[in-house]
C-alpha cells in the first residue's frame, strides 16, 4: 500500500471520529413527527424507521406549512428509515416535507425484521386501503408485475412485454430481499426479437435479534453510501441508536446485462451519526471511503461526507466527494486530492404560506482507469457548476404558485441560465381534481427555448385516477436560428382493485419536428 493510500486511510478515521466527539448532546423527548428525504418513482422515503415506533401497514400523514397533504402507507421498514406508498394525497410529496405518525413501541418481531442495512425496495404507488398495522406474522411483502409497452415512431416501432418480481421476507435471524425484472422487445416488421433478464437485487442478510449487528450476502446496495451503486459480495454493519458502522468488499456487475462480473473489484467502510430518535432537531453525518480496481489497476479512490438536518421549517442536505490521485492520474496533472461532486439543497418554510428553496451542484466527471484506454477519448474535466433558487407560495387552500432560476456553466452543453413559473389548483371546490401549469424559459450557449405544460387529475370515485396533461416545447438553434417545435398530449388511468391489485393504462401522442411517436402502456401489479 502506498503512502498517500495509508494517508487516505488515516483521513477517514479523522473524519469519523471528529463528529463523533463534537456531537455528543442529547436532545429532548420530541413529538411524532419526521421528513421526508428522498423520492424514488412513486415510492417516498422518510427518516423514520422501525427503532422509532412505525411499522409496515402504518398510515402516516404528510404536511406542508402545517397544513394535511395526504396520507401515506408504509411498505417497507429498516431501523431509522421507511419506504410509502402514497394513499389519496392532494399532490405528490416532496423532499422535506413534514410527516405525522403516532409512535408505538417496536416488539422484538418488529426490530429482527428491521432491514438496517439492507437497502428498501421501491414499491410500486399504488392507492390501497385503509391501513392499520401489520401483525408480526406478516413476514412477507412483495409486487408481482406484468406490463406491455408499445412504441409506433414515423412507421417503425416495437412491442415490450416485461415481468417483474420484488419479494422482500423477513424471518427470526435471516431477511431475503429480491427484485428481478426481465422484458422482451420484438421489433415491428422484422423477424428480430430479444430477450433481456436483470437482477437488481438478490441477497440474504443474517442478524440478531435487534437487527443492530447484520451481514449480507448477494447482489445489494448500502443505503449509507450515495456514490455506490449495485455490488455482488458482502457488507456487514452495527448499528446503535445514535450511530452506526460497516465494511462492504465485492465486484460490479456488467453493466449491460448485470450479470456477474469481475473486471471491477470494490471495497470500502463508512460511519454514521445522527440525532436521537424523534428529536426535534433531527440531523445525521455520515463518513466513509470508497476504492475500486479496474483489472487490478487502481480505478477510484475517493472519500465521501454526507450530512442532512430537518425541524419544524428548514430542511438542508448536502453530499461531498473528493478523490485521491495517485500514480498514471497524477501523471496526467490531477493533484492529489481533488473535491469532484458538491450538491447541496435546502428547504425553508419561511411562513405558514411561503417556502423558499435552493442548491447547489458542481459534480464533475472523474478519471476512472477505462477513461484513457481508447486515445480518441477525451477526458472532459470541465465541472458541471449549477445552482438555483426559487420559492412556493400558498395564498388560498387550494392554490399553489412557484417560481425557480437556475444557473449554469460547463459541460457539454455550455452555459445556461433558465427560469420557471408553476401553478396547482388542488382539491378544486366541487370536484376531486387537481390542475397544474408550468412554464419555462431557456437560455443557452447553444439554444433557446420554451417549454409549457399542463395536467389535469380527477379522482372520481374509490381508487380510481384519470389524468390528461399536454404540452409544447420549442426550440431555437443560436448559430443557424432554426426554430423547430414538438407537442404532445397524454392521458392515463390508475385503479386499485381490491386489497392488492393495481392496474395502470397510459398513453402519450408527441407529434412535431421531425417527430411522429405513440406510446402505449399498461400494466397489471399484485401487491402481497
Amino acid at each position: 500500500m502506498s503512502a498517500a493510500r495509508v494517508a487516505f486511510a488515516a483521513a477517514l478515521m479523522v473524519a469519523a471520529l471528529a463528529p463523533g466527539m463534537a456531537w455528543s448532546g442529547e436532545g429532548s423527548p420530541p413529538p411524532a413527527t419526521t421528513r421526508v428525504s428522498y423520492l424514488a418513482g412513486g415510492s417516498v422515503y422518510i427518516e423514520s424507521g422501525a427503532l422509532d415506533g412505525i411499522a409496515m401497514g402504518d398510515t402516516l400523514e404528510v404536511l406542508r406549512g402545517g397544513e394535511p397533504l395526504g396520507r401515506l402507507i408504509v411498505r417497507f421498514v429498516s431501523s431509522h428509515r421507511a419506504s410509502c406508498d402514497t394513499l389519496g394525497v392532494a399532490e405528490l410529496p416532496q423532499v422535506g416535507d413534514a410527516v405525522r405518525f403516532t409512535p408505538a413501541a417496536a416488539a422484538p418481531d418488529t426490530l429482527a425484521s428491521a432491514a438496517s442495512g439492507v437497502p428498501l425496495p421501491a414499491a410500486a404507488a399504488a392507492p390501497g386501503p385503509k391501513a392499520t398495522r401489520a401483525s408480526a406474522a406478516h413476514r412477507m411483502r412483495g409486487r408481482i408485475g406484468a406490463s406491455w409497452l408499445r412504441v409506433e415512431s414515423q412507421g417503425s416501432g416495437y412491442s415490450q412485454p416485461a415481468l417483474d418480481v420484488r419479494v422482500d421476507a423477513a424471518a427470526a435471524a435471516a431477511d431475503l430481499a429480491v427484485d428481478i425484472r426481465s422484458r422482451r422487445t420484438i421489433y415491428t416488421g422484422t423477424d428480430l426479437q430479444e430477450g433481456i433478464g436483470r437482477v437488481y437485487r438478490m441477497s440474504l442478510s443474517f442478524h440478531d435479534a435487534s437487527a443492530s449487528r447484520r451481514v449480507t450476502l448477494g447482489r445489494q446496495t448500502a443505503p449509507s453510501l450515495a456514490a455506490l451503486s449495485l455490488f455482488d459480495g458482502v457488507h456487514a454493519s452495527l448499528g446503535r441508536e445514535r450511530w452506526s458502522a460497516g465494511i462492504f468488499a465485492g465486484t460490479q456487475p456488467d453493466p449491460e446485462r448485470y450479470r456477474v462480473s469481475g473486471d471491477i473489484v470494490e471495497s470500502g467502510g463508512y460511519m454514521e451519526w445522527r440525532s436521537r430518535p424523534r428529536a426535534e432537531r433531527r440531523w445525521t453525518l455520515t463518513s466513509g471511503a470508497i476504492a475500486s480496481f479496474d483489472h487490478g489497476n487502481v480505478n477510484r479512490d475517493h472519500m465521501f461526507v454526507q450530512a442532512s438536518y430537518a425541524d419544524r421549517a428548514l430542511w438542508a442536505s448536502l453530499a461531498q466527494e473528493v478523490d485521491l490521485y495517485t500514480g498514471w492520474k497524477r501523471e496526467m496533472g490531477e493533484p492529489l486530492l481533488s473535491p469532484s461532486s458538491t450538491f447541496l439543497t435546502a428547504r425553508a418554510q419561511v411562513t405558514r404560506m411561503l417556502t423558499l428553496n435552493g442548491g447547489l451542484d458542481t459534480r464533475r466527471n472523474v478519471l476512472l482507469f477505462s477513461d484513457p484506454a481508447t486515445p480518441e477519448t477525451e477526458f472532459d474535466d470541465s465541472y458541471h457548476d449549477g445552482a438555483w433558487i426559487g420559492g412556493e407560495l400558498a395564498p388560498a387552500g387550494h392554490l399553489r404558485l412557484g417560481a425557480d432560476a437556475r444557473f449554469g456553466a460547463g459541460g457539454e452543453g455550455g452555459g445556461y441560465h433558465s427560469w420557471t413559473a408553476t401553478g396547482e389548483v388542488l382539491r378544486i371546490p366541487g370536484l376531486e381534481a387537481d390542475a397544474r401549469w408550468r412554464s419555462t424559459r431557456f437560455v443557452g450557449d447553444r439554444s433557446t427555448e420554451w417549454l409549457h405544460s399542463g395536467g389535469l387529475t380527477v379522482r372520481p370515485f374509490g381508487q380510481t385516477q384519470l389524468g390528461v396533461n399536454a404540452g409544447v416545447r420549442t426550440v431555437q438553434d443560436v448559430i443557424s436560428l432554426v426554430e423547430t417545435r414538438v407537442r404532445w398530449e397524454g392521458a392515463d388511468l390508475s385503479v386499485g382493485v381490491g386489497r392488492s391489485w393495481y392496474l395502470m393504462l397510459s398513453a402519450e401522442r408527441d407529434h412535431g419536428f421531425q417527430t411522429e411517436d405513440l406510446h402505449v402502456y399498461s400494466g397489471l401489479s399484485w401487491l402481497f
